[in-house]
């Protein structure tokens, strides 16, 4: 079983990639297809095969890098993980629709609500395309994304019975792989899967735009190559280098060390959930080395929850609530005494909602629809302000979809106080885990972008919830 899952996935990443390097239009094709051959033949196993694809795929196309034409063909089959996913999800939500009478109420009421949630989504995304329809789709794809993944495991959970600790052992195996791989023979493994080529094309953007020429004046230090670009202080706290601790950041097989350690993150909470602690302390060592004091804080602040919830339960979800605020607010006030730039584009978003409430739209501000050149971070931090909401997720919702993102994120709690509701029921502790998660990461979210909006953030916990109250909800 798990040779025909890998054999599927390893199809699954690849061949839209194949098909778009033989002829472009060969490439949604492929998609269509094998989201088609998923939905008749094998639908149990496309939460787990979601994850691979969005996990490895970027590795597929370093691969095959060589025989991709220029940037923009580089762009476009990196998306193709989003085009099998939105296919896939259509299939489960004609698959709910035709015979939701006969799911259970829970069910039915978390899918209403969050085909709400992507319907104001994707309202707001028609408002941001007529000014700038790439930032709006991009967007789209990225804040949409979460909730798509969170249906389809919901009704894969309730429908299929997909269990969730069968597939995540293997998954992590695998990830932890690639990452100590990466972190004891780097050139190795940059040789076999051309990672080096993949950062040049990553980066390409940062360097002709003349962001990295600013970083490199800011900071003093020399960048020869894209490997340089991975270098960073330990946690990026300046006092670090003083003691020599620069690291080179893991990127994963993603090749984008944030959302990696995110997917860290999400998958040791899971699997120590499921009662397999040794993957938490093996994934320890690689997310010191990538260094994502937001990652860390996560994985803290639920692991805080999750104890309190087994040993307090009475206290546990207002003390993990009074922890949470804790955290935000002191992160909050050190972050803007040193005007660091997340802080910063959190404030550029609040100031945004109370200048115009109702949103500008998706794609009018935040990283994936700014230009790296006009960002002037020196500028900002000695002028205290950002000027516009960017490195913040709650920032960039609060200016986009204005007071409209607030459903969103009562959405997202509804989701996780459902599934703390199942637990406390007697459902498994996955349950316990993801409901308490899912919080920690929306306050994470306040300070990194990549929090709500990295498929191996947001999405793959909110996969891993769906399939997991959707098995645990009574009929």
């Amino acid at each position: 079983m798990l040779c025909v899952f890998l054999a599927a996935s390893s199809l699954a990443a690849a061949l839209p990639v194949a098909g778009h390097l033989a002829f472009p239009a060969l490439g949604p094709v492929m998609s269509l297809v094998l989201a088609l051959c998923l939905l008749q033949a094998g639908p149990a196993m496309a939460p787990p095969l979601l994850l691979f694809v969005f996990t490895f795929q970027n590795s597929f196309v370093a691969i095959l890098l060589p025989l991709l034409p220029d940037a923009e063909a580089f762009d476009t089959v990196r998306g193709y993980n989003f085009l099998t996913a939105a296919l896939l999800w259509a299939g489960f939500a004609a698959f709910h629709l035709k015979g939701r009478t006969g799911d259970p109420q829970t069910v039915r009421r978390l899918m209403a609500l969050s085909f709400a949630m992507i319907a104001a989504v994707a309202a707001y995304c028609a408002l941001g395309a007529a000014a700038d329809p790439r930032g709006a789709v991009v967007y789209l794809r990225n804040i949409a994304l979460p909730v798509m993944l969170f249906q389809i495991g919901l009704v894969a959970g309730a429908r299929l019975a997909v269990p969730v600790a069968r597939f995540l052992p293997a998954l992590m195996l695998m990830v932890l792989a690639f990452g100590y791989a990466e972190l004891l023979a780097y050139d190795a493994l940059a040789a076999l899967v051309n990672a080096d080529g993949y950062l040049a094309l990553r980066f390409r953007r940062m360097v002709d735009s003349g962001f990295w020429l600013k970083a490199v004046e800011a900071s003093g230090r020399v960048l020869r190559d894209e490997r340089d670009m991975l270098l960073v202080n330990l946690f990026n706290v300046p006092w670090f280098a003083d003691l020599g601790l620069v690291l080179r950041r893991l990127n994963g097989p993603n090749f984008h060390p944030i959302s990696f350690s995110y997917l860290l993150g999400v998958l040791s909470l899971v699997l120590l959930a499921a009662g397999r602690p040794l993957y938490l302390v093996a994934a320890v060592p690689l997310l010191v080395v990538i260094g994502s004091k937001g990652t860390v804080a996560f994985l803290l602040m639920s692991l805080a929850g999750f104890w309190l919830l087994r040993h307090l339960p009475r206290l546990a979800v207002p003390t993990f609530l009074l922890l949470l605020m804790i955290y935000a607010a002191a992160a909050f006030v050190v972050g803007l005494e040193q005007r660091d730039y997340h802080v910063l584009g959190l404030v550029a978003g609040f100031e945004s909602f109370t200048a115009n409430p109702l949103g500008h739209g998706l794609g009018s501000g935040g990283n994936l629809a700014a230009d790296p050149a006009v960002l002037d971070w020196r500028r900002a931090q000695s002028l205290g302000m950002a000027g516009q909401a960017v490195e913040s997720a709650l920032g960039v919702l609060l200016h986009q979809m204005g007071i409209g993102c607030l459903g969103l994120l009562a959405g997202y709690i509804l989701i996780a106080r459902s599934a703390l509701r199942l637990h406390r029921a007697g459902g498994e502790p996955v349950l316990a885990a993801v409901g308490l998660a899912v919080p920690a990461m929306l306050v994470n979210g306040a300070f990194q972008e990549e929090a709500l909006f990295a498929p191996l953030a947001m999405g793959a916990l909110l996969l891993i919830a769906g399939l997991a109250i959707g098995r645990e909800t009574p009929p």
